[in-house]
């Protein structure tokens, strides 16, 4: 009887084992998958397409109603002075609501396609976006900084007269240039569709480049075989 009793105990020990063995193996596997799934929904979240020295936490940190330097339709934009001292543009987007409340969009599956081809556009007429923040509640565009502005304020400004005409006319050309890339230099191409002096930025020796702020549609109706009104 003695001997039946430790055999159930040495059993009770052994199977308590395994169950505690099986239980450790399968959090160890559910908490490698929800370190693998959390992993996934950081990088959706934050995309660089450059090689940066910053990241998405010093960027909202910085953002400040201070530093708004500009509101458009489709959202405000923030100087950010990094922690380098390096400066860029940050665009925070939003959209209207049926009843015409703006809240932040929730567009997730054509934001990331038009801002990853945004992305890897490059030339040198064309201003950078640098990386995007996207997590349903928020969507920002890191933009390099231009430091002279848009060509609309510098001419109404008392900094004008530094426009005089051959700066005017490489401006022009500088513009004329990164059109043709959108229109032509890649596939599929992207039509500004909203072209204006607001839309062209200023370096600091009065190159240009253009803007793409409002994130237009990519167009491929032309491989449909339908012709876009441009």
């Amino acid at each position: 009887m003695h001997g039946f009793s430790a055999w159930i105990f040495r059993s009770i020990f052994a199977l308590a084992r395994i169950l505690f063995i099986l239980g450790v193996a399968v959090f160890y596997v559910r908490y490698r998958n929800l370190r693998k799934k959390k992993r996934s929904l950081n990088v959706s979240k934050w995309r660089s397409f450059h090689k940066l020295g910053f990241d998405e936490f010093e960027i909202v940190k910085l953002m400040s109603e201070d530093n708004v330097i500009g509101s458009r339709s489709s959202g405000k934009v923030y100087k950010v002075v990094l922690s380098s001292g390096a400066a860029v543009a940050v665009k925070k987007l939003w959209r209207e609501t049926k009843n015409g409340i703006r809240i932040v969009g929730s567009e997730i599956d054509e934001f990331d396609v038009e801002v990853e081809t945004l992305g890897k556009i490059r030339h040198k007429n064309i201003v950078r976006l640098w990386s995007c923040y996207n997590n349903g509640d928020n969507r920002l565009l890191v933009y390099e900084y231009m430091p002279n502005g848009n060509l609309a304020d510098m001419l109404k400004s008392n900094k004008k007269s530094l426009l005089d005409w051959p700066t005017r006319y490489k401006i022009a050309i500088d513009a004329a240039e990164g059109l043709s890339y959108l229109h032509h230099g890649i596939v599929p191409f992207i039509v500004h569709r909203d072209v204006k002096s607001n839309n062209i930025l200023l370096h600091g020796e009065f190159g240009a480049k253009v803007v793409i702020l409002e994130l237009p549609k990519l167009l491929m109706e032309l491989a449909k075989g339908e012709c876009p009104c441009l």
